[in-house]
């Protein structure tokens, strides 16, 4: 009775504690990919220490195998749902796919768990064991292509973004189409294929790499644009105060190229980045990202990216 008393109270404190972060705290936008996922897996270890709680509670235990699943199940359900639509108006962000990683933390003490060892036929409960394994691998994939392709990152630097690693498109995000293509009469190497719309604004933004770029003097940028019509592009850079300010216009980098069809390889002064905001000097240890972009396009165009590095 003294250690069951115990590891209710140790469950207790962990989800007060789990309780009060799903509302405070977490990762920010700029936060690396896989510590944003990290975090979502906060709601598998949350509602496995909530179902193995709940299970405890002697109204429950009291009850049919049939009806402790249920209870246990719809609890998390509802209560899943109803931690989503409270995060409205706070500085987290609801997302659906949390109800699905609440229902794998409750299965995977379910089906493992005391609960789940009274399940028969064998065959069932090896079958729901299985399946719910499958599932919680799935829900670990994000952070672990993250963490991969951070290391990758890591050991590429100072090449921002050279697209021959598997995981390299999710470093990109923007309006564009983006998918990643080999094109053997334009390059061997893969090359980032961004489909440009006709809005106001179309194009992409790398938003995961290192942002120090203190000691490097030129970003290279190679650019494919396989149309006879020349295409005029704007890169954007930016650093955290920028991004953490009102991001005007006036603080941060925007330059124009008129991209002939063909290759084109810019070189960039970071130098004159770094002095391109109005009132400041930009922090070139805290860059934050890094756009290229066009405007109101008649038509749909396509444009190609390699290498994207910076050189000291």
């Amino acid at each position: 009775m003294f250690n069951k008393n115990v590891r209710i109270w140790i469950y207790g404190v962990f989800l007060a504690i789990g309780s009060v972060l799903l509302f405070l705290g977490g990762p920010d936008y700029y936060s690396s990919r896989s510590f944003k996922h990290f975090w979502d897996i906060g709601h598998i270890v949350y509602f496995s220490l909530l179902t193995g709680l709940l299970s405890q509670w002697r109204l429950v235990s009291r009850m049919s195998l049939a009806w402790q699943w249920t209870i246990i199940l719809g609890i998390t359900i509802l209560l899943g749902v109803s931690i989503e639509l409270m995060q409205h108006g706070t500085t987290r962000t609801p997302d659906t796919g949390d109800v699905l990683r609440d229902l794998t933390g409750s299965l995977l003490v379910l089906v493992y768990g005391s609960l789940g060892s009274k399940l028969q036929p064998d065959s069932r409960r090896f079958s729901l064991q299985f399946s719910v394994l499958v599932l919680s691998l799935v829900q670990l994939w994000p952070v672990t292509k993250s963490l991969i392709d951070e290391a990758i990152a890591r050991h590429q630097f100072p090449l921002l973004s050279g697209f021959e690693t598997p995981f390299e498109i999710d470093r990109w995000a923007g309006s564009a189409g983006l998918t990643v293509e080999t094109i053997a009469s334009i390059s061997h190497d893969k090359l980032l294929k961004l489909s440009l719309t006709t809005d106001q604004y179309s194009g992409a933004i790398l938003n995961y790499f290192d942002g120090n770029w203190a000691l490097a003097r030129t970003l290279k940028i190679s650019l494919y644009n396989p149309d006879a019509e020349p295409l005029q592009i704007i890169c954007r850079i930016d650093d955290l105060q920028h991004a953490d300010g009102d991001q005007e216009y006036e603080d941060r980098f925007n330059r124009g190229f008129l991209l002939m069809q063909g290759w084109s390889h810019l070189e960039i002064d970071l130098d004159e980045v770094k002095e391109s905001p109005v009132s400041r000097s930009m922090d070139m240890g805290r860059i934050r990202g890094l756009g290229l972009f066009v405007m109101s396009l008649p038509i749909p165009r396509n444009l190609y990216v390699d290498n994207i590095q910076l050189t000291h």
